[in-house]
């Protein structure tokens, strides 16, 4: 409402609202005012902003302060205007009897919940985390069962002996020794030999030294060493045989 008509001023000094007038008018007036209230300008929500007060003075125009959520407006059922009352600046009640004095909150109840959104997409892998510490030894394990018994070896070796010799060998000749172990037909075998050349470091061939006769005719029980000597002097050789019985 813009401006207050000279008629109406001694309305307007009323401090009590009265609402006289059949219920069904005034539930209709409330109606409009919501919707009026709802889509007014700010020029109209702004009670008396430019028009005269009840003492003829301009009333000046006070920002909105909703208390509790809630507005507090009076609706002139003769204009079909609104006017906010009990905000900063302005009255606590309507202006005239015939105003219809009204309230409404500024938010609803709550709606339902909504529903659920769509999953969203899996995140990057995260970057490896750092290696674990040591864990403590365990506990050592129960003993094993014991094994099966192995297959019986063979008979080993008896009569172990060791059979030597000597022999010379003269200048720019060949020589040799042979060592007996016994009868192979009784077990009596060789099981190897070998030699020592003494008074001389060079000038002499090892030609044999290993069972008598080739493979694979080799006498078991025989070991030679057969030295050929390419020096002016003789040399000596000491041989030796291993024998055993198997």
């Amino acid at each position: 409402m813009s401006q207050i008509s000279r008629h109406n001023r001694k309305a307007l000094r009323q401090d009590s609202v009265v609402v006289r007038g059949p219920r069904t008018l005034i539930w209709a007036w409330l109606a409009c005012a919501l919707v009026c209230v709802t889509f007014a300008t700010p020029g109209t929500l702004q009670a008396q902003k430019s028009g005269k007060s009840e003492k003829g003075k301009s009333s000046k125009g006070a920002s909105v302060s909703v208390e509790g959520g809630v507005v507090h407006a009076c609706y002139i059922p003769k204009q079909g205007s609104v006017y906010r009352i009990r905000e900063t600046g302005l009255r606590d009640q309507c202006f005239a009897r015939k105003h219809v004095a009204f309230s409404f909150n500024t938010e609803g109840p709550a709606g339902p919940a909504g529903a659920d959104g769509a999953p969203g997409a899996d995140g990057a892998d995260g970057a490896d985390g750092a290696p674990g510490a040591d864990g403590n030894d365990g506990a050592p394990g129960a003993d094993g069962n014991n094994g099966a018994d192995g297959n019986d070896g063979k008979d080993g070796v008896s009569g172990y002996q060791i059979k030597a010799g000597t022999f010379d060998v003269a200048a720019n000749s060949v020589n040799q020794g042979v060592q007996d172990c016994g009868n192979p037909n009784f077990g009596e075998v060789v099981f190897g030999g070998g030699y020592k050349v003494r008074d001389a470091t060079t000038g002499y061939l090892v030609e044999h030294n290993g069972l008598v006769g080739d493979p694979p005719f080799h006498n078991l029980d025989r070991w030679v060493v057969r030295v050929s000597n390419t020096n002016a002097t003789p040399l000596r050789v000491n041989y030796f045989v291993i024998c055993g019985k198997i």
